[in-house]
């Protein structure tokens, strides 16, 4: 699994999830961006792929010279449209 970085809609870089743990106790997995272009402002998305393409979640926010038009990215796992009756949250640890 990946997480792709997108700015302005132009992917900017595919870092690999280190995924710990397992079906019995749930998982957990991260990555961090360290190199970011010149100018950060304006849209981003952060896509969860799998190895094969599929997007399976998505988080959205803006960059703004303006901390009031800035939008803070919440941690909220939203499912990506298209994909009709996918509810990801089923799949989180904790979640019912």
């Amino acid at each position: 699994m990946y997480h792709e970085w997108r700015h302005e809609g132009e992917l900017i870089d595919r870092i690999p999830l280190v995924i710990h743990g397992g079906r019995g106790k749930g998982y957990r997995a991260w990555t961090h961006k360290q190199h970011f272009p010149e100018n950060t402002q304006g849209d981003w998305r952060i896509d969860v792929m799998t190895n094969t393409g599929q997007r399976i979640g998505v988080l959205r926010f803006n960059v703004a010279e303006e901390a009031q038009n800035a939008m803070q990215a919440d941690g909220t796992v939203r499912a990506p449209g298209g994909i009709p009756g996918l509810n990801i949250s089923r799949l989180l640890q904790g979640s019912s």
